[in-house]
């Protein structure tokens, strides 16, 4: 009796088990499916939260990883789009040179042209964003890269709250 108990039990979990996976990847982020299948440790089903503190001049500086490369940018929720310097956009994959600055912006800092880029991945603090609208400034239009609405606008929340800035994902 005792052995039909375990083939049953074994036959139970044979059968439950595709179902569970498939419940449980209902809830998965597809960001964090395509970076765990492709050989990424990290991997996460539940809301990913990161805050942001203000530096002394009251500006949210973060380390992103852009394309695969580490790139300093400022989180803007006045910029509409990611914004990187000519530099960082070299440092991310893309050859200024080959680059269209047809697209004339107006900034906090004055009118000024920029290229239309996508960028494949943009992560920050375990948050990751694919096939990201971006522009890149030309020549020395910008003091830093800017992680703007382009990014920002497809969190769930962003809010701020004296000095922290919080994104969830």
């Amino acid at each position: 009796m005792r052995g039909l108990a375990i083939l049953f039990l074994l036959g139970a979990t044979v059968y439950a088990a595709p179902k569970l996976e498939q419940y449980v990847n209902q809830w998965e982020d597809p960001d964090d499916a395509r970076d765990a299948s492709a050989g990424s440790s990290a991997y996460a089903t539940a809301p990913r939260t990161v805050r942001l503190r203000a530096d002394n001049r009251g500006h949210f500086l973060v380390r992103a990883t852009v394309n695969g490369r580490s790139i300093d940018m400022l989180a803007d929720t006045g910029a509409s789009a990611v914004a990187l310097t000519e530099a960082d956009a070299r440092r991310a994959g893309f050859d200024p040179r080959s680059l269209n600055f047809d697209i004339p912006v107006q900034t906090a800092n004055g009118k000024v042209n920029v290229a239309s880029v996508t960028l494949d991945r943009i992560e920050v603090e375990g948050i990751v964003m694919r096939d990201v609208r971006a522009m890149v400034a030309e020549n020395d239009a910008l003091a830093s890269s800017l992680l703007g609405m382009s990014f920002l606008g497809r969190l769930a929340s962003v809010k701020l709250s004296g000095d922290t800035l919080e994104l969830v994902k």
